[in-house]
Order: structure tokens, then C-alpha cells, then sequence
């Protein structure tokens, strides 16, 4: 195993359902683009395009402690800038807001906004759809996996790591494993 290589979830084993015993598949991986080339593998491979779910997230963000702007240049968090009628002060300093308590707190935006992603492949065609961490940790649950190591997997997501899920992979499974784990 690479040294920046992390498996998280691993095979998640078989799961009752009315139809049968299901096995699952997930695999972690540093980028969105690795996860991408595991897909391609396992498409090239004949896996079906509807048992395969690629699951990803975004870090929170807090724009008071990032950089921002891109088209004049760009401002850390302690750069000054004006206010309206007021004295210049760090970028980071608190805004004021509507019947304040008066304690300082972090500066929100849209960038806050939880946005993991799930993306499909049914019709050779990738379909994402946001969604947040409740959604994605049933869908692991559902899986297979314990809510303890969903969960891990969620926060995972937030590191920047993608997750490759395969379901009903059954008889292939040892063919599906060996595709997930070579890809790169």
C-alpha cells in the first residue's frame, strides 16, 4: 500500500435483501481523479455502469481564514480593507449583523455550504447529484458498512478523499476487488 494511499471501508460483505445476498465494494481514493480512472478501469472491465457510485465531499470552508478574489488580485485574511464609514480592518474581522450578540464568530458563505456529491454511471452517462453527509452515510449503511466506519468514510470525504462503490459485484467480486485496488 502507497503511503498516500488509504482504504476506508474496504469489502463491505454481504447485505440481506429480498432479492438476495448482495456483495459490495468501496475503495478510497486521494483525488477525484483517481477515482475517475478506477471507474474507467471498471468500465473498460464490463462492470455495469448502475452498480457503480462514486461518492465525494468538500472540506467546510471558513472564507475569513482563505484567500479570496481572483480578477484584481487577490487578499489574505489579515489584509485591510475599508469599511463603510468606519476605519480599515483585517479582512478576518467579524461582520456586524442584524441584532448581534456582540461576539465575534466566523464569517459564513456559500462556499459553508455541505456539498457532497454522488455520481452514477447508468447509461454510460455520469449523472451527479448533491446531497449531504446523511445521505451519503445511508447509502454506505446501506451498503454494508457500520455506521461507525460510514461515518469515517464521511469525514473522509471532507479530506478530500473520493470513494468508489460498486454494489451487487457478487461472482465478480475478487475481479471487481483486484480493478479497484490497481487503479491508479
Amino acid at each position: 500500500m502507497l503511503a498516500n494511499e488509504r482504504r476506508l471501508g474496504g469489502r463491505l460483505g454481504n447485505h440481506e435483501e429480498s432479492e438476495g445476498a448482495v456483495t459490495a465494494l468501496c475503495k478510497a481514493y486521494p483525488t477525484h481523479d483517481a477515482a475517475k480512472s478506477a471507474v474507467a478501469a471498471l468500465r473498460a472491465a464490463g462492470v455495469g455502469g448502475d452498480r457503480i457510485r462514486v461518492l465525494m465531499g468538500e472540506e467546510l470552508h471558513d472564507v475569513g481564514q482563505e484567500r479570496v478574489g481572483e480578477f484584481a488580485g487577490s487578499a489574505g485574511p489579515d489584509a485591510p480593507v475599508g469599511s463603510f464609514g468606519g476605519p480599515a480592518h483585517e479582512r478576518s474581522a467579524p461582520t456586524g449583523d442584524f441584532a448581534s450578540s456582540g461576539r465575534s464568530g466566523r464569517i459564513g458563505s456559500f462556499a459553508d455550504a455541505d456539498r457532497d456529491t454522488i455520481t452514477g454511471y447508468a447509461d454510460d452517462v455520469g449523472r451527479m447529484r448533491i446531497t449531504g453527509d446523511h445521505d451519503v452515510e445511508a447509502i454506505l449503511v446501506d451498503a454494508g458498512l457500520d455506521v461507525a466506519a460510514a461515518g469515517r468514510d464521511v469525514r473522509a470525504l471532507h479530506e478530500g478523499w473520493a470513494l468508489v462503490l460498486v454494489r451487487d459485484a457478487g461472482d465478480d467480486a475478487e475481479r471487481v476487488q483486484q480493478i479497484l485496488d490497481e487503479a491508479v
